[in-house]
């Protein structure tokens, strides 16, 4: 520890982190297991797989050989964050949309406070490109202060609202509504009703 002191203060060796670009090598990885399914059709399994490097979450997917066609990081925000669903839909005629829903994590001080965040991955289903990763909004919320607990968790439907082939994502709770529409080179964005 001393040598760790000393060289973090006194001779100016201090850490750098560099945020949404991977590392060469970390200190800690752990690899979680591949999920294989078909994600366009050719009867060949990709690869779906979740990765924490130095406590930052990362989610690759993998063809058939396991070499990597997308990587991409997701945002952590407390203790405990994973990938605890993946749902695969079909949104236009040769795209298609895995909604990750990711525990962000939690934090625990005289407060418990933790969220769950929807990321959308959309690709073109016929080659497995143009993969685009976009952070959705926040999609659960727990919180306990002062001996109350409050949950709310939100209803998501797939629609197509303007009618043109491709369908958006609505995300609901009571009188809130919530539009992410697909956009080419950009994937899933904020869509203003």
């Amino acid at each position: 520890m001393t040598k760790f002191i000393f060289a973090f203060f006194f001779l100016g060796l201090i850490p750098t982190l560099s945020y949404g670009q991977d590392k060469k090598s970390h200190k800690w990885e752990v690899w979680g297991r591949v999920f294989r399914y078909d994600l366009n059709g050719d009867g060949l399994l990709e690869g779906l797989q979740a990765v924490k490097k130095d406590r930052q979450d990362w989610f690759y997917v993998r063809d058939h050989n396991n070499h990597v066609l997308f990587k991409g990081r997701l945002q952590t925000v407390g203790r405990a964050s994973r990938v605890y669903r993946i749902k695969i839909n079909r949104i236009g005629p040769d795209l298609k949309l895995l909604g990750l829903y990711f525990y962000d994590g939690f934090s625990h001080g005289d407060e418990f406070y933790g969220t769950s965040s929807l990321y959308f991955l959309t690709f073109k289903q016929s080659k497995l490109e143009n993969f685009k990763l976009t952070q959705g909004p926040s999609i659960s919320l727990e919180y306990e202060t002062s001996y109350r607990y409050r949950r709310r968790r939100y209803k998501i439907k797939l629609e197509d609202l303007n009618r043109n082939g491709i369908k958006e994502v609505v995300i609901y709770y009571n009188h809130i509504k919530r539009v992410f529409r697909y956009v080419p080179g950009k994937g899933m964005t904020n869509a203003v009703i």
